[in-house]
């Protein structure tokens, strides 16, 4: 015989359960999607509030600034891996510090606007400073891979902005320009001499094809 699926009343106990664990995953997935699109929300807002900043135009310049001020209150954990990130030299760890701090759904990190505007100085200098090595090496590929770094880097927390207005980085787009230039041309002068040898080829042979139609016709 076949068998028939149970419906069960809602209002019963069962019933109750089912729409409790429904709800409860409802609220999981909701949860998730929620914290993505914050975690969006959340670095746009940082990186549009460092563009709108007074400190940006001036975040390269001076003397390098100390990592960040020991905090006596706060996340002292995060703080700790922050200033690690720095001392490394390393922006892409800086930003994943960050990520995972928001990511574990806290707010935002355990610093005064003081500090992070010192903190951002320091991405800064550190961004500018591998470029300026870079420059040195006069190796073009190295120069072009940290461009495309820094255009990433800015664009995340800490927003690191004033990479962008520095001379190092208009030098290294000025380089990259220059090399660009001179494959193109380099690419045209050899489609140019294979043209002019083709049309060699073909000029030097129509004097010959011409004797041999006339040994013919003889």
């Amino acid at each position: 015989s076949l068998q028939t699926e149970r419906i069960v009343d809602p209002s019963s106990s069962a019933g109750i359960a089912m729409a409790n664990i429904r709800a409860e995953e409802d609220a999981k997935m909701s949860s998730v999607f929620h914290s993505q699109d914050s975690f969006k929300k959340r670095q746009w807002h940082q990186c549009n509030r460092a563009l709108s900043s007074s400190a940006v135009g001036r975040a390269g310049a001076g003397t390098p600034a100390p990592v960040i001020v020991d905090h006596e209150t706060g996340d002292v954990a995060v703080v700790k891996a922050m200033n690690e990130a720095l001392q490394a030299g390393s922006l892409s760890k800086l930003h994943r510090v960050w990520a995972e701090w928001i990511s574990a759904g806290n707010a935002d990190v355990p610093l005064n606007n003081r500090d992070l505007n010192k903190l951002r100085q320091r991405a800064v200098q550190i961004g500018v400073g591998h470029l300026r090595k870079a420059m040195s090496s006069h190796d073009v590929v190295r120069v072009r891979e940290l461009v495309q770094a820094v255009d990433v880097a800015v664009a995340r927390w800490p927003c690191p902005l004033a990479i962008k207005a520095s001379l190092e980085y208009q030098s290294a787009v000025q380089l990259l320009s220059d090399a660009d230039d001179a494959l193109e041309d380099k690419n045209d002068a050899t489609r140019n001499a294979g043209l002019e040898a083709d049309t060699f080829s073909l000029t030097r042979g129509a004097p010959l094809r011409r004797r041999s139609q006339e040994s013919l016709v003889a």
